[in-house]
């Protein structure tokens, strides 16, 4: 059996109209590596904290065709939750994490699937 629910995120009173998530993607500076997808804190999305019973780690938003994450098998509505050995309580350790991938290394992302229905598992995503 699937577990199904949608992405909705929670308006919050401090935020601006923006096109996406702010900081989600490594930096646009050619010398630094994209992921190919973007993320959001967990938080803002009461009904997959719930069927996950979490509130840690950030959940994909978007994930770019052909892009790195895509590559990795990583979906809509999966939740990381360690970077290269490192928790991910939310946007903030994530930023910090991503900040650190080298290009040329693989590193480990433990992740609960979405399509798995919030199953823990291992995606390795080689930075280039």
């Amino acid at each position: 059996s699937t577990t199904t629910f949608q992405l909705k995120p929670v308006e919050r009173e401090d935020e601006q109209a923006e096109t996406k998530p702010e900081g989600t993607e490594m930096d646009k500076d050619k010398d630094k590596p994209t992921l190919g997808m973007q993320v959001d804190d967990i938080g803002r999305y009461p009904g997959l904290q719930d069927k996950l019973k979490s509130s840690e780690g950030v959940v994909v938003t978007n994930v770019e065709r052909d892009g790195l994450a895509d590559k990795a098998g990583l979906e809509r509505g999966d939740v990381i939750v360690e970077v290269d050995k490192k928790k991910i309580s939310d946007l903030s350790d994530f930023k910090k994490a991503v900040a650190k991938l080298t290009k040329g290394k693989s590193y480990l992302f433990k992740v609960r699937s979405r399509s798995r229905g919030g199953a823990p598992g291992l995606v390795i995503i080689k930075i280039e």
